[in-house]
């Protein structure tokens, strides 16, 4: 788990893995994992209940540990070798920042987090932000900033978050072209949400609204 900062790993598999390991002894039961997990990691991870599935193991990182070990690593005479060092440290504050975001995927984003850029904006860490707006240039940036900062962190927590500005892009496709082709390519380049999580929002919204959509079981 240390070696790999995959947000994909559950307990399930840590009790698998662990039931491996003793060749088939009877194995830890997925809430003694936990508790041990929390014990020896403390809050550097976030262990989160997705669509009442298996509990995601997620490494978050602190902002002090990160700092700590970015300045215990060795100085390079190399101005190349230093900026690598230093953007590689940032990478890790940003990332840590966009795994502190709270996040539900029991409920879907409001309108008003969709249409608004400055909401748009408000749903980005402080640190995104502020490396985003650095790098954009022009008057009204909002928008660019909102946009690719949330298909950042989309790109960094796939199954824990839904990015409101994917997914609104997503269902506007879908309403405007009717296209799983085009949603699901702009998905994989990032840029929206997937077409069955557009197929999952649009049936929700339609049993919130008591309306029957045709070809949806």
């Amino acid at each position: 788990m240390e070696e790999s900062d995959d947000e994909q790993i559950t307990l399930q598999t840590l009790v698998d893995n662990m039931k491996e390991y003793l060749e088939g002894e009877d194995s830890f039961s997925p809430k003694y994992i936990k508790t041990r997990l929390q014990e020896y990691f403390g809050d550097e991870i976030v262990i989160t209940t997705i669509q009442k599935k298996d509990n995601v193991v997620t490494f978050r990182g602190k902002a002090s540990k990160i700092l700590h070990d970015f300045h215990c690593l060795p100085t390079y005479d190399d101005p190349n070798r230093e900026k690598m060092k230093t953007v590689e440290a940032a990478t890790k504050l940003i990332k840590s920042d966009i795994k502190e975001v709270y996040a539900s995927r029991e409920m879907y984003p409001a309108s008003a987090d969709i249409s608004s850029p400055q909401k748009g904006v408000e749903y980005l860490p402080q640190t995104l932000q502020l490396l985003l707006s650095n790098l954009f240039v022009g008057k009204d940036t909002d928008t660019k900033v909102a946009a690719i900062g949330q298909s950042i962190m989309q790109a960094t927590s796939p199954r824990v978050l839904i990015a409101p500005l994917q997914l609104g892009l997503g269902v506007q496709l879908h309403h405007q072209f009717a296209s799983k082709h085009l949603i699901e390519t702009l998905s994989n380049l990032g840029y929206c949400s997937s077409y069955k999580e557009v197929q999952r929002f649009e049936q929700s919204a339609a049993k919130t609204n008591d309306t029957e959509i045709p070809g949806y079981i």
